[in-house]
């Protein structure tokens, strides 16, 4: 278990490094970016970034239950179980792509109507913003490989080398666009250099997981689609539910409001959203240890629990006392009159939202995506009804009280859940050591 503890420990802080210094490139270039393309702008390229960061929904669950059946089929190593990872990292890769192939023609044939009637984009800038979505959209099964192809090095554990690709993707997200600005500042240019960076590194994931599984293993079987499709259905539904419903308040933003409320919410959003880095890095090393490990799961578990409070309650400490006067220092008085009160409240969220997230990183490892499913599912009619409503009154203030009090709901459900499995599972090891040898 120390060893354990150890590995942990040690991918948690290799998915930290990967995921913080991008932060680093954000928080020199957003200011660049709002002075360079203006409040309208600025906020048709954070919807850009929002679709091309959340294009994993389309691979409808099949990434992750990919990881989770890699991570437990590594338990063996000899050939015929090779030979067995290769079929079934290459069906599922297949499939996805097939199912990315008409999400991006669904997308490319909606994109009128999301800018027009969907985003209230501004007349002068629809004409752009439709040619940004439709170029995402016709290179969108790129963008949703590259959630596969890491899946597969996850499983192997293979953290460093995964954060070797992301570093440099993450910095260049922020970098490209501000690098394009001399050429133009058109939102097309900047959006094809955002899909050519992440198409670069789909490939250099591909190339890493080839070294693990060579080519002669990649025969494609159709026998595995029931197994992959059992796990990622519940999955897929959580996966499309629950980046929507992140997202969701600044589409309705949108809707009721204006581009430049989007920018007033999205910019502290994004700065205060990394404050999840140590959460979701602990998750992602997480959920292959508890695959392979389920004996172990309760002591996992409490202990990343224990980790996420002693982190972030003192960092959302922080940003509540100082919103006001760092925005200020950062983008100056008028932007944080508009956005303080949304940092303070979504920093809240996020430390809500992150000490949900070993339950459901620990449901979901223990083979039951039904439940967080079907909580995501049951949340949709409430969060629909009191989110424009919240708007309505309070405007981005409202948006951002709406989505503390869904995620401060849905982390007491997760809670419930998670300790009713841990007893379960308790349970089930108990009775299978009580039952006499088959020798």
């Amino acid at each position: 278990m120390k060893l354990l503890g150890k590995r942990l420990a040690r991918h948690t802080v290799f998915n930290v490094v990967g995921q913080a210094t991008p932060l680093i490139a954000a928080f020199f270039t957003i200011p660049l970016l709002i002075a360079a393309l203006g409040e309208d702008r600025f906020g048709a390229l954070t919807l850009a970034w929002l679709l091309t960061g959340y294009a994993s929904i389309f691979d409808f669950g099949l990434g992750r239950a990919l990881t989770q059946m890699v991570a437990q089929d590594l338990q063996r190593a000899d050939d015929a179980d090779t030979t067995e990872l290769g079929a079934l990292v290459a069906t599922a890769l297949a499939a996805t792509f097939g199912f990315s192939v008409i999400a991006g023609v669904i997308l490319y044939l909606l994109t009128p109507t999301l800018v027009v009637n969907v985003f209230n984009v501004s007349a002068e800038l629809q004409a752009e913003t439709q040619q940004g979505l439709r170029l995402i959209a016709l290179f969108l099964p790129i963008v949703i490989a590259t959630t596969g192809v890491r899946g597969v090095l996850e499983a192997y554990q293979h953290f460093f080398a995964v954060n070797a690709v992301s570093v440099p993707m993450g910095l260049l997200n922020y970098l490209a666009p501000l690098a394009v600005l001399p050429l133009s500042n058109g939102l097309p240019a900047i959006v094809l250099v955002l899909i050519i960076v992440r198409a670069l590194g789909t490939l250099t994931y591909l190339f890493l997981c080839l070294r693990l599984l060579p080519w002669r293993y990649w025969q494609l079987r159709p026998n595995t689609l029931p197994a992959l499709f059992r796990f990622g259905g519940w999955m897929s539904v959580s996966n499309i539910i629950a980046p929507i419903m992140l997202s969701f308040d600044r589409f309705v933003i949108a809707g009721m409001v204006s581009l430049s409320a989007v920018a007033y919410y999205t910019t502290p959003y994004t700065v205060i959203n990394k404050m999840r880095i140590v959460p979701m890095a602990l998750m992602r090393a997480l959920f292959p240890a508890l695959a392979r490990e389920r004996s172990n799961a309760k002591t996992l578990y409490q202990q990343s629990l224990f980790s996420l409070s002693v982190v972030m309650i003192p960092a959302v400490a922080v940003v509540v006392i100082f919103a006001k006067p760092g925005l200020t220092l950062w983008l100056g008085a008028d932007f944080a009159a508009q956005s303080f009160r949304v940092a303070q409240l979504l920093a809240l969220g996020i430390l809500v939202h992150s000490l949900g997230q070993p339950s459901f990183t620990l449901i979901q490892a223990l083979g039951r995506p039904d439940l967080t499913a079907k909580l995501h599912v049951a949340e949709i009619p409430f969060y629909v009804l009191y989110l424009p409503w919240l708007i309505e009154r309070f405007g981005i203030d409202g948006a951002a009280g709406a989505w503390l009090l869904r995620v401060s709901i849905s982390t007491v459900m997760l809670s419930l859940l998670a300790g009713w499995l841990l007893r379960r599972e308790v349970g089930r090891a108990g009775t299978l050591e009580q039952q006499p040898s088959r020798q």
